[in-house]
């Protein structure tokens, strides 16, 4: 401020800045650390695999000399070769609390041992905030996903069903409200987000079928850095339609099977892990193969987590945990078993 003793009604106020660099680059390595994730011949469980990885992230900012982002992050390791590529522009419908976002996605992740899936997608989002606690996602997704045909470990006449590549098509809307008050390490609060999609053929989708996923959060905070937090997931899948990636071109004359009209494999929905069900490998809990005892995923998910989180002393802190997971294939189960577990 100049002159800030002075008697003036008025003052200058003088500003020194400094635009931040348009360019950014970010790279690192470490090793992966993942159980379950090598598949062997007599262990559906897996594995536990080691990896070396390396990451890569470019932004660019200011792009077009306006207020706009893109961004290309890359992953590559032994378990996940992972690229995704980002535009993002602010001012959607000249409204501050709209943005734009359009992403292209190559992901090749070894966390199903059934099978080894490559997923290439493009997406196109508009995001609104409503207010300071509720956003809503409104999107388009495009996405091819393949199977190789030699990593299913299947019951033999199933294979054919599933090896042919599947091009999805699927318009999305996601709510989000999020009242935590640290959306990294919460001790109160809540957050609670709504997932719908549906793929269509209406769109070029090459199996029609709805997708509904619930998320609840609750955190509570007692004495002195104390915490109670819990989790609860509820996913439904449900077909409809005819499905017209099914490659029946093996399978003798007249005949489809029942699996014809399900969802691709990769589209189902996984349990276990470190976000899920605990005491599983990554994505080793729920339906199996009854013939070779692998994962298959299911049409329906549950999932709650409760875990009370101590404050840390003299060592980092440490979490009682419950788990309890179900997941199923509707057509063949009603009342699905439940799976809980408890660990600390």
């Amino acid at each position: 401020m100049q002159n800030p003793e002075g008697l003036e009604p008025s003052k200058d106020v003088l500003f020194n800045l400094q635009e931040a660099k348009r360019w950014t680059f970010r790279y690192g390595g470490g090793i992966e650390f993942a159980t379950g994730n090598i598949p062997t011949t007599n262990n559906p469980q897996g594995a536990t695999g080691v990896s070396p990885n390396a990451v890569l992230e470019i932004t660019r900012l200011n792009l077009f000399g306006r207020d706009q982002t893109f961004s290309i992050r890359g992953r590559y390791g032994l378990l996940t070769r992972r690229g995704l590529a980002t535009y993002e522009a602010p001012h959607l419908f000249h409204r501050e609390n709209w943005r734009i976002i359009v992403s292209a996605l190559y992901d090749n992740t070894a966390d199903v041992n059934t099978f080894a899936s490559e997923r290439v997608e493009g997406a196109l989002q508009a995001e609104q905030r409503y207010n300071r606690f509720t956003t809503f996602i409104y999107g388009l997704t495009f996405q091819r996903v393949s199977i190789d045909p030699n990593s299913l470990v299947i019951d033999p006449t199933l294979i054919a069903l599933y090896s042919k590549p599947v091009f999805i098509a699927m318009p999305t809307f996601t709510g989000v409200r999020d009242r935590r008050d640290d959306p990294i390490n919460p001790k109160k609060g809540s957050y609670n987000a709504v997932n719908l999609g549906l793929a269509t053929s209406a769109l070029g989708s090459q199996t029609n079928f709805g997708r509904v996923l619930l998320d609840n959060s609750t955190y509570y905070s007692f004495k002195k850095n104390w915490v109670i937090a819990r989790r609860t997931q509820i996913g439904i899948e449900k077909p409809y339609g005819t499905n017209d990636f099914i490659d029946t071109s093996k399978l003798p004359p007249n005949t489809l099977p029942a699996e014809a009209t399900q969802i691709p494999l990769p589209e189902l929905f996984f349990a276990g892990g470190s976000n899920s069900l605990r005491s599983f490998s990554i994505n080793q809990a729920g339906p199996r193969d009854e013939q070779t005892g692998y994962p298959i995923g299911g049409q329906g998910l549950f999932v709650n987590n409760i875990e009370l989180r101590t404050p840390p002393c003299c060592c980092p802190s440490w979490a009682t945990i419950w788990d309890s997971s179900s997941s199923t294939t509707w057509a063949t189960s009603s009342a699905p078993p439940a799976t809980s577990s408890a660990g600390c």
